[in-house]
């Protein structure tokens, strides 16, 4: 038997969800935005969507 690698799981749901939570909060901070940290989250986010 061979698992579904793109199966929507609740821990990855969790994770999507907390990922753009995060994105969304650092991109309102009103002294600035860490853009780096917004990048590697993005890429983490693109990547478990798959």
């Amino acid at each position: 038997m061979k698992k579904e690698k793109n199966k929507m799981t609740p821990k990855k749901k969790e994770l999507i969800k907390n990922l753009t939570q995060t994105i969304s909060k650092e991109s309102q901070r009103v002294n600035g935005s860490d853009k780096q940290l917004i990048e590697k989250l993005k890429k983490i986010l693109e990547k478990h969507k798959k």
